[in-house]
């Protein structure tokens, strides 16, 4: 069985979301960032599957390069391979 699971950085819960200046981005300046909750259960579902019926988890997030430490997190939850498209 072959898992795949995409993964989106978000802001941190509870974080204070700051606009720009101009009002038409977020301030990313002091905005902490993690793994969206619920691709962290489904990565964790994943695998419990992979440990019961056998077969491989792949985290993938189509984000900035940034969103890499959201990658690592998933690899450091189990055997879970990663990747991330540009």
């Amino acid at each position: 069985m072959r898992v795949l699971v995409s993964v989106k950085r978000v802001p941190a819960p509870g974080a204070r979301i700051n606009v720009t200046e101009d009002g038409l981005a977020v301030d990313t300046t002091n905005l902490g960032f993690t793994m969206s909750p619920h691709e962290e259960c489904a990565l964790e579902a994943g695998l419990r599957l992979v440990e019961l019926y056998g077969g491989s988890v792949t985290a993938l997030t189509l984000g900035p390069p940034e969103a890499e430490e959201q990658l690592r997190y998933a690899a450091s939850l189990g055997q879970t391979d990663v990747g991330r498209a540009a």
